[in-house]
């Protein structure tokens, strides 16, 4: 579980099967919202919830 601050946005960073994920929190103004925000959308794409439209971002 890592979450990171850029400028005034914090991005989650995060590995699900393998496959590498870096997201915005959006909303996030905290360390600790950032951390809720990454466990959201963990458990979202581990349901196949999550619509990633077209702000994918995988990295490998």
């Amino acid at each position: 579980m890592t979450v990171r601050k850029k400028g005034n946005k914090w991005y989650c960073r995060f590995q699900v099967d393998g496959v590498r994920y870096e997201r915005t929190c959006k909303g996030a103004t905290t360390q600790r919202d950032a951390e809720k925000c990454e466990t959201i959308i963990k458990s979202e794409i581990m349901h196949g919830n999550y619509n990633f439209g077209k702000s994918i971002k995988k990295r490998f």
